[in-house]
């Protein structure tokens, strides 16, 4: 889980600061925060964040701030968990359908994998799209909404790993898009047909999510609204109370439409 900070109150206002500027937060693992400042007397008079930072590791609070001044502004810190939206799939769901070295690679962006593919904002937008075609494809034929996909993925029914699974192949299938020297791949080509294929089948009903707690999503299956023939014989009309004065209803109705 990653760490942002929040909020920030002087500790000791520093020396010899220019009017304004940018200073980090020293300490911690992971991207650091950095706060603006503007300033008077060479002290610092007020200030604010301006990139809250991710953390893996926390810096200590109170900190001290490195980049202007004589470096002896120091801050107390307030931080908050980063909650990211990862749809049907989270980022650690990756690794159990696919090897995390191969998905390093195909985040990779600077000629090194990426190793903490956990908090890559990259690898977790992907999830984001992959849930959308998911849920965007399931809502053409009004079997799924996405409440009702996010329920199955948060149950503990197996049609659970399966959406995790469709979610995450897609997802690997835009990480390899959007890495032209591995489009040429075939197996990366079948993955796509198979997301897309199941996709289809899901649309039509013939693929199904069973529900958490439930039996088989009556999905595909037609509703049928309107009487029953026994509800239309129930009813009480005139036309059937005066026989002698209406014709009777077979005559009345089109030939092979009477009860």
């Amino acid at each position: 889980m990653g760490w942002k900070v929040t909020n920030i109150v002087t500790l000791n206002s520093g020396t010899g600061y220019s009017l304004e500027g940018i200073v980090q937060v020293v300490g911690g693992a992971g991207v650091p925060c950095l706060l603006g400042y503007t300033a008077s007397g060479g002290s610092v008079r007020s200030s604010y964040i301006d990139n809250p930072g991710s953390y893996t590791t926390l810096p200590p609070s109170p900190a001290s701030t490195y980049g202007a001044g004589n470096n002896d502004w120091t801050v107390v810190l307030a931080f908050q968990p980063i909650v990211i939206a990862t749809g049907f799939a989270a980022p650690t769901d990756m690794m159990s359908y696919f090897d995390r070295r191969t998905i390093g690679e195909l985040l990779d962006d600077n000629g090194q994998p990426v190793i903490d593919i956990v908090n890559s904002a990259i690898l977790q937008e992907f999830l984001l799209a992959a849930s959308g075609q998911i849920a965007a494809a399931c809502q053409v034929s009004g079997i799924y909404t996405p409440l009702d996909l996010t329920t199955v993925a948060q149950s503990t029914d197996p049609s659970a790993a399966l959406l995790r699974r469709l979610t995450c192949t897609l997802a690997a299938v835009m990480l390899v898009q959007r890495r032209f020297d591995k489009l040429s791949s075939d197996y990366w080509k079948e993955r796509e047909k198979w997301c897309e294929d199941y996709l289809d089948r899901l649309r039509k009903g013939q693929r199904l999510f069973i529900a958490a707690l439930s039996d088989v999503v009556d999905a595909g299956n037609p509703t049928v609204n309107g009487p029953t023939a026994l509800d239309y014989r129930m009813l009480n009309l005139l036309p059937d109370r005066t026989q002698n004065y209406y014709p009777n209803r077979a005559q009345r109705l089109p030939l092979g439409r009477g009860f």
